[in-house]
């Protein structure tokens, strides 16, 4: 799957906007305008299709059918986690360890796999 960069999603969103920032002939009116993309971009992410969406709640329906692709069904059946729930467990435990060591006790304890079998992972 091929992702945007902020390039790229600015010339969707505004061509007249990313020559400018091409350029770097920009002052703070226009800083403040490009403010506004970096936020949608860094909130809504890369993907085309969410970046093509006309509205918040499509955007947030897209990345939701993402998720549920990537992360329930490929992620899922790569570590034989049988169950959604004790996945998306596992997602948020792994989440909340960010910049942490990470507690392959807690880890088994609610994917149900044994230490070493997390290890492999």
């Amino acid at each position: 799957m091929f992702l945007f960069g902020f390039g790229k999603f600015l010339s969707y969103k505004n061509p007249a906007l990313f020559y400018l920032y091409r350029e770097k002939t920009f002052g703070n009116e226009i800083n403040s305008e490009i403010h506004c993309y970096v936020t949608e971009f860094l909130i809504y992410g890369k993907y085309p299709r969410v970046v093509t969406a006309e509205t918040t709640d499509e955007k947030i329906t897209v990345l939701k059918n993402i998720f549920n692709t990537l992360m329930l069904r490929e992620v899922k059946d790569l570590l034989a986690i049988i169950d959604t729930k004790n996945l998306l467990n596992f997602i948020k435990a792994l989440s909340l360890q960010i910049g942490n060591l990470i507690n392959y006790s807690e880890l088994g304890d609610i994917t149900t796999r044994k230490y070493p079998n997390l290890k492999n992972i």
